[in-house]
């Protein structure tokens, strides 16, 4: 069967008014957004009328677009709006309204997804807290001169946590610890390959970071970073090098400027044809607030790189840098029916870095980890489409698929952070498993970035912050149509200079119905429980939702 395609309705796009004031200081911008999809939607009409929907990949040699608009809509119930503890609970109703559009298209030299949506909340009772939020995810590559003029962009918008102490909800009508976070960056760059011997790259990156209303817990930025590699070729078979320059100067808005800076070089040796050794060594000079030694020196590390078949991996290195040990371990083994990834690592890092890496995106990377080696060839859309029905299952039952392990707070501090992370699937005939385990400290008292003077994020409360947690998940397939969903959750934040101590429990059951091809709906039940060792933040929620998500 060949691709499905249908014919643009129309060119025009009906333009919702300002008729709520509670978000009228954000509807233009939704508005110009959606004048955007208009337009798009427009040109793919004229350009390749009808547009191509059916999700079949381009043939080799030749391109694909695609145009599909899409509606979500949740009607949810809450006991405890504010998340609040005692008798200062007050229930609320909630609507939900996101429409959206996906754009994809391949091409020969260039390919670009966009992703995007406006997620409207409507209160029943307290009007003053409807909210709009943009939504967007955005990536874009071409080749401008073959084999050697390149050009990548990326944009997002979504709400991430503020901090790991404040109140999380059900979902994110009923959490008030969330702000919209901007990012956007656009990275020329030459690369060449040189025979069989060398592949030299010189690359640019511009990028820019914002809060919605200034937040006071991450400032602002916009960073120029230069990076300059030369790798060796297939024509080294036991031995290969490489050698790498990379310069990253961030500024911030409300916080002292950073610059990170380093050399490294590599060697690798082929032991025998799965197995080869790898070393690295090099020197940090970075610039950052600290009252401690200066942030450089020289670094080194030693590992090895196992891939004993085509669905076993592992990978492990030891070393040290300027301030204390590194060593980082993965692995990953997948079955006919089972999945298995294993993670631990201890590096330097910042949150501004992992804004567009969502902290705990196991579940994601798993199942697209799963495809790729039972489907070698396929293309990144292919993989994308075959996982989006398992990743659908984790939204139907109110569990976000790239925060399943821990909260990636804000903060302008740069930190040492310790993490480890595993996630187990099963795939039986009728029911999927997924199992999470993950514990992270994050530590700024080794590098001295915090001080009274430089205080931000819940850094401005403890150096050193840790979080742990465990989760399942299971899908039972009803019938051909409906599945069923349960999930239970407990996670366990502490600020260790305060001896505070949270914990996060939650229970999630539902039930969902693919209603047709393009439309499928669901119904659930959520209760969440905080303790705390600390007065007036401990609070429980039982929330009840229902949904129908629709593509055009």
């Amino acid at each position: 069967m060949g691709p499905i395609t249908v014919p643009m309705a129309s060119n025009r796009c009906a333009i919702p008014k300002r008729s709520n004031p509670q978000i009228t200081s954000t509807i233009p911008g939704a508005i110009n957004v959606l004048r955007f999809a208009c337009g798009v939607g427009a040109i793919l009409s004229a350009v390749s009328s009808p547009v191509v929907i059916a999700q079949t990949a381009a043939p080799v040699g030749g391109s694909a677009s695609r145009f599909e608009p899409q509606i979500s809509i949740r009607e949810s119930y809450t006991d405890n709006v504010g998340l609040v503890r005692g008798d200062a609970k007050k229930s609320e109703f909630i609507t939900e309204i996101s429409p959206g559009f996906s754009i994809f298209s391949r091409g020969a030299r260039a390919n670009f997804d966009v992703n995007y949506s406006i997620n409207t909340l409507f209160y029943y009772r307290d009007n003053d807290r409807n909210t709009l939020n943009h939504q967007l995810r955005a990536n874009g590559a071409a080749e401008l001169a073959e084999d050697w003029v390149f050009l990548e962009s990326r944009a997002n918008i979504s709400q991430q946590a503020v901090s790991a102490f404040g109140p999380i909800g059900s979902n994110s009508s009923t959490s008030n610890n969330k702000q919209t976070l901007r990012s956007f960056s656009v990275s020329p760059y030459l690369r060449h390959a040189f025979g069989r011997q060398a592949t030299a790259e010189a690359r640019y990156t511009y990028s820019k970071q914002s809060t919605n209303g200034g937040s006071t817990s991450v400032s602002d930025s916009e960073s120029n970073s230069v990076l300059l590699k030369v790798d060796s070729g297939p024509a080294y078979q036991d031995w290969g090098w490489g050698t790498a320059y990379s310069r990253e100067q961030i500024n911030y808005e409300r916080s002292v400027d950073s610059t990170f800076e380093n050399w490294t070089g590599s060697l690798r040796y082929r032991i025998n044809p799965r197995l080869f050794a790898v070393g690295t060594f090099g020197y940090d000079r970075n610039d950052y607030f600290t009252v401690g030694d200066n942030p450089q020196g020289a670094f080194w590390s030693i590992g090895g790189d196992w891939r004993p078949g085509r669905r076993t991996a592992l990978n492990f290195s030891a070393g040290r840098r300027y301030f204390g040990a590194t060593y980082a371990v993965s692995a990953n083994h997948a079955t006919q029916r089972t999945t298995w990834d294993f993670s631990y690592q201890r590096n330097l890092t910042t949150s501004r870095s992992q804004v567009d890496q969502p902290f705990g995106s196991t579940i994601r990377d798993q199942e697209e980890n799963r495809y790729r080696a039972d489907n070698p060839g396929k293309t990144e859309q292919e993989v994308k489409d075959a996982v989006r029905p398992i990743l659908q299952q984790y939204i139907n039952s109110n569990v976000d698929p790239d925060s399943v392990a821990g909260i990636n707070f804000q903060t302008n501090t740069a930190f040492v952070e310790k993490k480890f992370q595993g996630v187990v699937s099963v795939q039986l005939p009728k029911t999927r498993l997924s199992f999470t385990a993950f514990d992270s400290v994050r530590d700024a008292s080794t590098l001295n970035t915090v001080t009274v003077f430089n205080r931000s994020g819940d850094f401005a409360l403890s150096n050193v912050i840790k979080q742990s947690g465990v989760s399942g998940q299971v899908t039972y397939r009803l019938s051909a149509r409906n599945d069923a969903n349960l999930g239970l959750d407990y996670s366990r934040v502490r600020l260790i200079d305060i001896s505070r101590t949270d914990s996060l429990s939650s229970f999630n059951l539902g039930i969902s119905r693919k209603l047709s091809h393009t439309a499928n709906g669901s119904l659930g039940y959520r209760f969440i429980r905080r303790d705390s060792n600390f007065d007036a933040n401990d609070y429980d929620e039982n929330a009840f939702f229902g949904s129908l998500n629709l593509t055009f």
